[in-house]
């Protein structure tokens, strides 16, 4: 279900836009609390971080798809002094020692999940918290924190912190060492819900194409569509997916679906 463009337009200080108390970015940002009361939640997308906190909320605005691979290799693959002695033997009997067992393929990896959404963002009460501050956030999780200036002058820094989660911190240790400070530090954790059926808790957010619409209030414009494209954290196992959907793998698994009575054919 998409969700259309909505017509209201904003004129000003006639529209209550105007609020320089909440020009800094919110905890909460996106769709107003007020709206997701009164919509479906079948259609909205949560995000969520920690380290710094923020929730933002997002409607769902057209289809979205998922991406998994598996890589697998031949497990018998012939090279070096094997290659050499198929080749003689070849020559000599015009047969080659390539058998369908050494073909079987090995698997080498699974990829993490891959998933693309558009979302929409939709001023209904503040632009700024909820279309700007939004879709500035969602760029923010691709970009890197922090660094240090060491004084060249040009503004440049090093030592940058990297977005996402850190792949070597330990919930076993995490409070061990001066503040929190790596490899004890968690990172930026992000989690997605998508309405009420899945939920990744861990995810990485690799890219971001925000589109503003034409249509401007005084702070800006009050309507934009943002693609985007999670990664899950790492490469997930069977019941880790599970766990994303809810549990409907076990449950399909225990409680399979009865085949549909059907008319008895005579014969």
């Amino acid at each position: 279900m998409a969700i259309t463009t909505i017509s209201k337009v904003f004129e000003g200080a006639k529209a209550g836009i105007l609020n320089v108390a909440k020009s800094l970015l919110p905890v909460n940002i996106g769709v107003p609390q007020s709206i997701i009361n009164s919509e479906n939640i079948k259609y909205m997308v949560s995000i969520q971080t920690r380290n710094p906190t923020m929730n933002l909320t997002a409607f769902l605005q057209d289809k979205f798809s998922f991406n998994v691979t598996s890589d697998w290799t031949d497990s018998g693959s012939m090279s070096g002094l094997h290659a050499a002695l198929s080749d003689a033997v070849q020559l000599v009997t015009g047969a080659s020692l390539v058998n369908t067992m050494a073909t079987r393929r090995k698997w080498r990896g699974s990829s993490p999940i891959s998933l693309t959404m558009k979302l929409k963002f939709e001023a209904f009460e503040n632009v700024k918290n909820e279309v700007i501050a939004p879709c500035a956030k969602l760029q923010s999780l691709v970009l890197p924190s922090g660094g240090y200036d060491i004084g060249l002058g040009e503004g440049e820094k090093f030592a940058l912190n990297p977005p996402g989660p850190n792949p070597f911190y330990l919930e076993k240790y995490k409070d061990v060492g001066p503040g929190g400070s790596a490899p004890f530090k968690e990172g930026q954790v992000t989690s997605v819900t998508i309405g009420n059926f899945l939920t990744f808790s861990s995810v990485i957010v690799s890219s971001v194409d925000v589109v503003f619409e034409s249509r401007m209030g005084t702070d800006g414009p009050i309507g934009a569509e943002v693609t985007v494209v999670f990664q899950t954290y790492e490469m997930l196992t069977k019941d880790r997916l599970d766990a994303a959907y809810h549990g409907v793998l076990v449950e399909t698994t225990e409680n399979p679906a009865k085949p549909a009575d059907t008319a008895a054919v005579p014969t």
